[in-house]
């Protein structure tokens, strides 16, 4: 954005940003401005050695865009290229391109950031250029982060960091045009971000500038789970609130109808735990399960007449009521039993054996499982059931076996009534649809099995594989996971949320709204995270100041749920 090439630590005017000098070289100096964006463009020791020149590109709204270039000889790397707003404007947008030379001048690596200024501030912005990235073209608003296109607009930080700055969705930017955000980067990351909404969930979307967590219009989240089409929440004294499809009555709150925004609160309780299903919800009360929606021999309800459209219990064979945090599947669930003898109950379709014992087209009432003994933690997925016997702290699953996803290969067991042993300790457990993933007991390294034709195990795209350690960081340390149709997330003890598989519609919560299926797991947007749940499609992750944030089927970008 240069008239011309200025001499070292001279700021030249252009039409929409005024650039210092395009590389710091040695001995160069900052210029010293209130309104800022340093952009520090690092070069990866591979690609240093056969590469002979570095290109940085900023483009302009109404002019041909700036560019210089330079050998990589006279830089000392990481260097920087300074970015001032014309006249101070700080709602004025950034377009920076850095591209890696060869020798003969082709571009071997290629890097972008678009973004906007804080007003009043210095920020920074971090590219990397390195080999995974070699020869990978990316999309018109695209820029490629560790081998996988991502999005190319970004947040400047406060402080320079040493690895490349996250991306975040892009909002209405054209692509070579140097503005187009709907409004300018502040303090808070998230409070300009529109609520943008689908079929399902749309009347939880908040538009509010607040985005949900001043804690006054947006109520708390103690914690929360998500459905394929719903979603319900848990608030301060045992009020649960849900939103989204009620055909099937999952909303609990006596009727079919369409509910704008989160629907009243579920009668009785004070209810302490819940989880959603495909088309229903259930919760404890006390000890005792409850369910609502879907047909009552779903929710293992032998009353035909139940009215499912609100809470009903569960009574196992024998009177049991006492249950733990049940698990549902697509037409079934499970729940372990809370007192002795322990064990798991399960309920509804067994069509595939999923709710244990031999294969039946009929519905299944709650029952015992035989074989299994007692159990911490179950996970229903869409045909299949895993859980963690609570004596050695092993895995077993049962049901569906199409795509290894009970721990054994499918070629050995097609469908199995008798709980499989999957050979790995475990102490968390997520059942995807046709997948299963677990944090391996004692090291928490996240450990997948099953169907694997979206990366969702953490491998390489292939039909299904055995168990696989997903390569997460080594310095993630998960505290919890969860497991949609066909992706997985983790939530680590520093409040990150780490997803993995298929991207298609956003919900690895990386900004892009639509991408590639990734078997190496990227780092969700947001921080302060304490629990993490999965869906379908859908991701939503729960922060420490009670504020719910959800992403996924076309929106990449995690936006805040309130609920009044």
């Amino acid at each position: 954005m240069f008239d011309r090439v200025q001499p070292p630590g001279r700021v030249a005017r252009a039409s929409t940003t005024c650039v210092a000098l395009a590389f710091v070289l040695l001995g160069c100096r900052e210029p010293d401005v209130a309104t800022q964006v340093l952009v520090h463009v690092d070069v990866e020791p591979a690609m240093q050695g056969r590469a002979e020149a570095l290109r940085l590109r900023v483009r302009r709204a109404d002019a041909e865009p700036w560019t210089q270039t330079e050998p990589l000889s006279r830089l000392r790397l990481p260097t920087t290229l300074p970015l001032e707003p014309r006249d101070g404007d700080a709602t004025r947008r950034f377009d920076v391109e850095a591209e890696l030379l060869g020798p003969d001048g082709a571009v071997l690596v290629r890097e972008r950031a678009l973004g906007g200024y804080v007003e009043g501030e210095r920020r920074h912005v971090t590219l990397q250029l390195t080999e995974p990235c070699e020869a990978i073209v990316c999309g018109a608003l695209e820029a490629c982060v560790d081998g996988v296109c991502e999005g190319a607009c970004v947040r400047p930080t406060e402080a320079r960091t040493e690895t490349r700055t996250l991306p975040e969705r892009c909002v209405g930017l054209d692509a070579g045009v140097d503005g187009g955000f709907d409004a300018s980067f502040d303090a808070d990351l998230d409070a300009d971000l529109d609520a943008e909404t689908d079929a399902d969930l749309d009347a939880a979307r908040d538009a509010s500038d607040d985005g949900g967590t001043d804690g006054g219009a947006c109520a708390p989240v103690v914690t929360f789970d998500l459905a394929p089409n719903h979603l319900c929440v848990l608030l301060d004294g045992g009020v649960l609130r849900c939103s989204g499809a009620n055909g099937r009555g999952a909303l609990g709150v006596g009727s079919r109808t369409a509910v704008d925004g989160f629907a009243s609160p579920v009668a009785g309780g004070p209810w302490r735990e819940l989880v959603v299903g495909e088309r229903s919800t259930c919760a404890l009360a006390g000890n005792e399960l409850f369910c609502w929606g879907d047909d009552p021999g779903r929710l293992g309800l032998t009353d035909a007449e139940a009215d499912t459209t609100r809470p009903q219990r569960v009574v196992g064979a024998g009177g049991v009521t006492l249950f733990r945090r049940a698990s549902i599947g697509a037409g079934h669930g499970c729940a372990p039993r809370f007192s002795d003898p322990p064990s798991v109950y399960c309920f509804g379709r067994n069509d595939f054996s999923q709710s244990g014992g031999a294969v039946s087209a009929t519905l299944v009432a709650p029952a015992a499982s035989p074989m299994l003994g007692s159990a911490f933690s179950v996970s229903a997925g869409d045909r299949h059931t895993c859980a963690i016997r609570t004596t050695t702290p092993s895995v077993v699953c049962w049901g569906d076996n199409d795509y290894g996803q009970l721990g054994v290969a499918s070629a050995t067991t097609e469908t199995a009534g008798v709980p499989q042993s999957a050979m790995l300790r475990a102490f968390s457990l997520a059942a995807g649809a046709t997948f299963t993933c677990a944090l391996r007991d004692p090291d928490r390294r996240p450990v997948c099995f099953g169907d694997n034709r979206n990366s969702q195990c953490g491998a390489s795209v292939q039909r299904e594989v055995s168990r696989t350690v997903v390569p997460l960081d080594a310095a993630v340390v998960p505290s919890g996971i969860d497991a949609g149709d066909a992706h997985a997330c983790v939530v680590s003890e520093e409040g990150e949320i780490w997803c993995w598989g298929s991207n298609a519609a956003g919900q690895l919560g990386t900004g892009v709204d639509a991408g590639p299926s990734t078997a190496t797991p990227r780092r969700a947007l947001g921080e302060g995270y304490v629990e993490v749940h999965a869906a379908a499609d859908r991701t939503c992750g729960l922060r420490t100041d009670g504020s719910l944030w959800c992403w996924g089927r076309g929106d990449g970008t995690p936006r805040a749920i309130c609920v009044e």
